[in-house]
């Protein structure tokens, strides 16, 4: 060996050892969790970069999204390699990804991830169909129906069955694949940097673009009440949804000062609500099932869940008595043409019948039926 290479190896290999000594150490590890917090705090949105999963209990930590962790990555000057191993078989596509982070400015090796996903997924592997034909056509083993329950317009649960037949597998190839790479790089993420402090390691939003989510609340209607809300909050110190980490200053187990109040009450008037209207166009759709309630004070209204034309599912909301009884009365399976606004609150927009102009190839006016002159001259009387 020259004397050269002795030299180049002798400042070289020390180079590495002290990048993954440094990144390891405490000082470096409180170093990034502020950094993380700041960025967390001052770049990062919710409900882009990080989300809060539905139904889960107070306080509990927000989930970190992809956005987010290229954020995080960014930040620190990570690089990615994703390392894909191919499981698939003839009726499956399955894919299971290491992603390993090294810096960028030295390539020195900091940690790794590992994710999988696979088209045999409840959620990749069935699709709902509304049409029989098309459930009758697939052989038995690539069909289902399960049954699910709600309530009708007297708060009375009631069962119905849902049509389910098999997606394509290599349809959704691509699909699994980045998936896999997703959640293999938010692990990565999360692992190498600390972050699992201020995010859930395990828990993520529904990524198949489903839209049946946890319940969303009416918002407030020209003229009547709105029913009031809980936002959420976010500690403006550790970055925790409704609740502080254990190391934040303003957690219970910490002494309180008069800073943290002032501080948590500048949080919740930064995350006030903001209502607003804005009138939009018609809706095509077909009404699978509704549901009564209430709000806070009183007012009433109908839930409805809906499929339009591409197949994809939402909920719209009406308060007009009205409307509600034509809608409940005939509108169930039927196609229908509808009026819309959409109503903001915050960060969420909720869709809400303002008219009805069509159902079932009716013709709508003021909420009734419009007779045409043809039917009036058949009718005897």
């Amino acid at each position: 060996m020259t004397a050269a290479q002795e030299q180049a190896l002798t400042t070289t290999q020390p180079t590495q050892l002290t990048v993954v000594d440094s990144w390891q150490s405490i000082e470096a590890l409180k170093a990034r969790i502020q950094q993380i917090q700041r960025l967390m705090n001052d770049v990062l949105k919710k409900d882009v970069d990080y989300g809060i999963i539905p139904n889960m209990p107070k306080g509990t930590k927000p989930c970190l999204l992809k956005p987010g962790s290229e954020q995080i990555l960014a930040m620190f000057r990570l690089a990615v390699e994703p390392i894909v191993e191919d499981l698939s078989t003839e009726d499956c596509f399955r894919y299971r990804i290491t992603v390993r982070l090294t810096d960028s400015r030295t390539e020195a090796f900091l940690g790794a991830g590992v994710g999988e996903a696979s088209t045999d997924e409840t959620k990749y592997k069935w699709k709902r169909t509304y049409s029989q034909k098309e459930y009758e056509a697939m052989p038995p083993d690539r069909r289902r129906s399960k049954w699910i329950t709600y309530r009708d317009d007297h708060g009375q649960p009631q069962e119905t069955e849902q049509f389910m037949i098999r997606q394509e597998p290599a349809d959704l190839a691509n699909t699994v694949l980045k998936i896999a790479k997703k959640r293999a790089q938010i692990d990565a993420t999360l692992t190498v940097t600390g972050a699992s402090s201020m995010f859930e390691q395990d828990l993520e939003p529904d990524e198949s673009g489903d839209e049946s989510r946890a319940e969303v609340t009416p918002v407030k209607r020209r003229g009547r009440p709105a029913q009031a809300k809980q936002e959420d909050v976010k500690c403006g110190s550790c970055g925790a949804v409704n609740g502080h980490l254990p190391s934040c200053k303003y957690h219970p187990g910490q002494k309180e000062t008069k800073p943290a109040v002032a501080e948590t009450k500048a949080a919740k008037t930064e995350t006030k609500a903001v209502e607003g209207e804005v009138v939009a166009d018609r809706l095509v759709c077909q009404i699978k099932a509704f549901q009564d309630a209430k709000t806070q004070t009183g007012t009433a209204y109908v839930k409805y869940e809906v499929v339009d034309p591409t197949n994809r599912e939402t909920v719209i909301y009406c308060f007009h008595k009205t409307a509600n009884e034509e809608l409940k009365a005939k509108a169930v399976g039927a196609v229908c043409l509808l009026r819309y606004s959409i109503q903001r609150r915050a960060e969420n927009e909720y869709i809400v019948v303002e008219e009805i102009l069509e159902i079932a190839g009716v013709a709508y006016h003021d909420g009734k039926p419009v007779q045409t002159e043809k039917k009036k001259q058949e009718e005897p009387w």
